[in-house]
């Protein structure tokens, strides 16, 4: 019979706590790796200067970095679909990118850009 004692109760916890915050850590720097990235910035950068999302939002625009819950968020070698959250003083939503590339290119297409507010959908590209 596998006794119980405090001890091992305590190091169960400990480890427990150690991978939660490790997992919790990995994903944070992986959801801001992905934000930063050149085609998330420059997709940013083009809603930022398109004036009907400046109007829908409202000023100052803020960007979020993009939840690896989010089921829409895909990156491949070749696709990638993100949601970036995005706020304004009127309104928030999720920008949506849609982007490919070939394999044998480094720069990445963008296929689609759309911002999506509660109750419309603005195509930026």
């Amino acid at each position: 019979m596998l006794k119980v004692t405090a001890g091992r109760i305590i190091g169960i916890g400990v480890a427990t706590c150690v991978l939660t915050s490790g997992s919790l850590y990995l994903r944070i720097r992986l959801e801001e790796k992905i934000g930063n990235q050149k085609l998330c910035q420059d997709c940013i950068k083009k809603m930022t200067q398109y004036e009907q999302a400046a109007v829908c939002l409202g000023e100052p625009i803020e960007w979020h970095r993009p939840s690896l819950a989010n089921t829409y968020n895909y990156i491949s070698t070749s696709k990638a679909t993100i949601a970036i959250p995005v706020s304004g003083s009127q309104s928030s939503g999720e920008l949506l990118i849609e982007a490919s590339k070939e394999e044998s290119e480094q720069k990445w297409t963008i296929n689609s850009l759309k911002l999506k507010v509660p109750n419309q959908e603005i195509t930026i590209q």
